[in-house]
């Protein structure tokens, strides 16, 4: 048992340091859409938040993909920290997804941010298996040629036919409920 968990550990360790070691986007466009949404919020972020979109800035502006977690209790603000990042994505010229675990959790995400970030002009759709035809066709191609900024979805944003052009951000909100390979086939969409 012993040999079995060492080994399972040093797997881990490998795989943490090659993480560290990959090539992501520099996402260092002017502040302009950040700097708003933090104007425009009608909430003060509190310190913890603060200090989360310091260290998410930092990862975000290196050359090497970020892979963090942000705990916090119901209610403590982390979608409003996915959000500043999603904005920080987009003032850089990237893409950015947020992937969650229901199309009503995913639904309920987009409603959100176009009530917080409406005013900034951020397009946003949302992709779900419920969405087919041409809306389905257009976000894809959207997506592919790089005019869609933000997509909120589900399990639909990392099946075989979607491709985008520059993604610099995925989000998995709820990460424990999608699989270790969910997560790759989300990384494996963009640098």
């Amino acid at each position: 048992a012993f040999d079995e968990l060492f080994a399972f550990e040093l797997a881990m360790c490998i795989e943490r340091e090659r993480s560290a070691r990959r090539p992501g986007l520099e996402l260092r466009g002017p502040r302009k859409l950040t700097q708003q949404f933090i104007q425009t919020i009608p909430f003060s972020l509190t310190a913890a938040q603060n200090r989360s979109l310091d260290e998410i800035t930092t990862d975000l502006e290196s050359p090497r993909q970020m892979n963090r977690i942000l705990i916090g209790d119901v209610g403590s603000g982390k979608t409003a920290v996915a959000f500043w990042a999603i904005l920080k994505a987009v003032e850089s010229g990237a893409q950015a997804i947020m992937m969650a675990p229901t199309e009503l959790l995913a639904e309920q995400h987009q409603r959100s941010f176009n009530q917080l970030c409406g005013g900034l002009n951020v397009r946003s759709e949302m992709l779900s298996g419920r969405i087919a035809g041409p809306s389905r066709k257009a976000i894809l191609r959207d997506l592919q040629r790089g005019d869609l900024p933000v997509v909120f979805g589900t399990q639909a944003l990392i099946q075989e036919n979607v491709s985008i052009a520059k993604l610099g951000l995925g989000i998995v909100d709820e990460q424990h409920r999608f699989g270790v390979f969910d997560r790759a086939k989300l990384k494996a969409l963009g640098p």
